[in-house]
């Protein structure tokens, strides 16, 4: 588919020089072996010339602080000077470990003790030989590096973004990845993807994260043919791809391609807060840019890994690769609901439309057209539809298309860019009045956002809360407390698709207030999670229902319940939305009180990182019920 939218010469002379590189050499071997030490001095004995060079490159990067340039801490995966690569064959100062004693190791390294680590860190080489003005080695004497840009040519880069999958804890915030393309020696234009990603293959979510917070997972670095990650997300996971081509010039695809090189040969830990596959890919990207850029909110996100990309004017354009599910459920929207029942009688008959007079042509039989395009498609990608007939059909529905609109294109929403997403971090401030007192509320979400908040970048109303903490402190005295605490929760609200169908679901995972017929709110721990279904009426307005369960522990004793909900959101003019959401709780294990909860929600948004929310909960545990009324100012960063 096409897409509409450099050393200065010290005065005292070589000699003076020479005497330097052996105070040098001399110096950096305080850490290490006597062999290494000899090793320098018989190839500085040997090597004169060279030696004078090193010598003053050494003096050179000290005095102009080179070690502190934005490359070399990406080229070593440097942020505030912490070091993310641990391994000691990638760090060869470690463990005293500084971004300088790192630059003149790499050197001594290279041009004096061991020429071979040439193979082992080309784009180091390439970068300091450049910045230095050192002697050429022969970087072409190094085979794997040989064969990889031969295998994998990159005539150009792109930087991938693959849209959230909130069913998977590993890809909820979205991926990240690189594409190279190019053409090998043989004349075949080739496309690999280069991906960094742990496995985060289970249901147990709590040893999930612990394992990638504290722990750390083992780290992946893969190269495969570009067409296949195309395929897991597009067929297998319908998620929606966006291609930003990186505009570089030959040397820094150069140095990106080497630096690849180094880290396939690393050993990488995967932490899940700071060293993932967005801050893999931000490190590698940065290698392109001219200075470095501050980090805004608590994680490096996917779609901040684009936003600084596009910040640093790396971009030089974007495509959009739509799965056909996200393209069927667009159309249909555009479509009444009469049309829409038209195409899935042509397709499920395999049957064309009556060629219609030039005249006549119209954009909404272009669309319908295009829906039955995207329908097969998906009935092809899932399964629904096997046989060569269904793919004899869509072939003709391709080429029928072509010959009844050469000339028409689909367009692209930007406001789904990532680059045009709210920023993923935010805090909140507000009074609450409840339990006849008044509180300042203090809320906090490191990542992501909740379905209150402005989500039509969305394909449906949706909530992702990671770490989601709230603290309250009574205005009459000293006493603060804990709110609420969402390790993780999540919320999907897909509306229901007359085409492609669609479920909606949510869990939960940490502890909050509950209120009580006791009038004494508990604090209760909860894993909880519920599927269910959500309807969207026009296009303002969506009703979903869940069944939930869940388990709980609450003063001393544990808890089996049910919790259906019904909820209704209903999108307005002037950047506004109201949220309205009910729902009955009932333990069927344990000794628990029923109860009803009502909460009924106004945002305003204000501005792009500024809204405005207005809440009213009510909430009836036995026969008592109990009010609260907040007030508060979230802002996004």
């Amino acid at each position: 588919m096409q897409i509409i939218s450099l050393m200065r010469l010290k005065k005292s002379g070589c000699l003076a020089a020479f005497f330097s590189f052996i105070l040098q050499v001399l110096a950096l071997s305080m850490s290490a072996t006597v062999s290494a030490r000899e090793s320098v001095a018989e190839q500085a004995a040997i090597r004169p010339a060279l030696s004078v060079s090193l010598s003053k490159a050494i003096i050179d990067s000290r005095e102009s602080g080179l070690a502190n340039d934005p490359v070399w801490s990406a080229l070593l995966h440097v942020d505030k000077g912490r070091a993310n690569i641990q391994d000691a064959a990638f760090l060869l100062s470690s463990p005293d470990f500084s971004l300088q004693g790192e630059l003149e190791a790499t050197l001594i390294q290279l041009y004096v003790a061991n020429p071979s680590q040439l193979c082992r860190f080309p784009a180091r080489y390439l970068w300091l030989q450049q910045r230095l003005n050192l002697p050429e080695l022969a970087l072409d004497s190094c085979p794997e590096l040989s064969e990889f840009s031969q295998l994998a040519p990159a005539e150009k880069i792109d930087l991938v973004f693959a849209s959230e999958n909130l069913a998977q804890a590993a890809s909820m915030m979205g991926h990240v990845f690189l594409k190279l393309s190019g053409t090998r020696p043989d004349g075949h234009a080739v496309e690999h993807a280069i991906s960094f990603y742990t496995d985060a293959g289970t249901i147990n979510l709590p040893k999930l994260f612990f394992d990638s917070m504290v722990i750390g997972k083992t780290g992946y670095f893969t190269l495969s043919p570009y067409h296949e990650k195309l395929q897991q997300y597009l067929r297998d996971e319908q998620r929606t791809i966006w291609e930003y081509e990186l505009r570089l010039d030959a040397q820094q695809r150069r140095l990106i391609q080497a630096h690849l090189l180094e880290l396939k040969q690393a050993k990488l830990i995967y932490f899940f807060q700071n060293y993932n596959c967005a801050t893999v890919v931000d490190f590698i990207v940065a290698l392109a840019r001219k200075e470095g850029l501050e980090q805004q909110g608590f994680w490096l996100t996917p779609k901040d890994v684009v936003k600084r990309a596009y910040a640093a004017q790396l971009v030089e354009s974007s495509k959009l690769i739509s799965p056909p599910r996200w393209l069927a459920r667009v159309l249909s929207d555009q479509l009444s609901s009469q049309d829409v029942l038209e195409v899935k009688n042509w397709v499920v008959h395999e049957s064309l439309p009556e060629p219609a007079l030039s005249a006549e042509k119209n954009t909404r039989d272009y669309l319908k057209l295009e829906l039955a395009k995207a329908f097969q498609a998906y009935r092809l990608d899932t399964g629904m539809v096997t046989t060569s007939s269904a793919k004899n059909y869509q072939a003709n529905l391709n080429t029928y298309v072509r010959s009844q609109f050469p000339e028409r294109q689909l367009s692209v929403d930007q406001s789904t860019n990532p680059v045009e997403t709210p920023q993923d971090s935010q805090m909140e401030l507000g009074m609450v009045r409840q339990h006849g007192a008044n509180y300042v509320k203090l809320g906090l979400t490191p990542a992501s956002h909740h379905l209150e908040d402005d989500n039509r970048h969305y394909l449906g109303e949706s909530e992702l809360l990671l770490f989601d903490l709230s603290v309250l402190k009574k205005l009459e005295g000293r006493e603060l407390s804990l709110d609420r605490f969402v390790i993780y929760g999540t919320k999907s609200l897909l509306p229901y698709d007359a085409l492609t169908g669609g479920w909606s679901g949510a869990i939960r995972l940490g502890m909050e207030t509950q209120d009580s017929k006791r009038m004494s709110p508990q604090k209760m721990m909860f894993v909880e999670g519920g599927v269910g279904v959500t309807k969207r009426y026009l296009s303002d307005l969506d009703a979903y229902a869940l069944m939930n369960a869940g388990l709980g522990a609450q003063g001393g004793y544990g808890q089996i319940y049910v919790q259906p909900e019904f909820g209704v959101i209903l999108r307005e003019v002037y950047d506004m939305k109201t949220a309205f959401s009910a729902s009955y709780r009932h333990a069927i294990v344990g000794n628990a009180d029923a109860s009803v909860h009502y909460r009924l929600t106004q945002s305003k948004f204000l501005a792009s990182q500024l809204s405005l929310h207005v809440r009213i909960d009510s909430n009836k545990s036995g026969r008592v019920w109990h009010h609260a009324f907040e007030m508060s100012v979230k802002k996004v960063f």
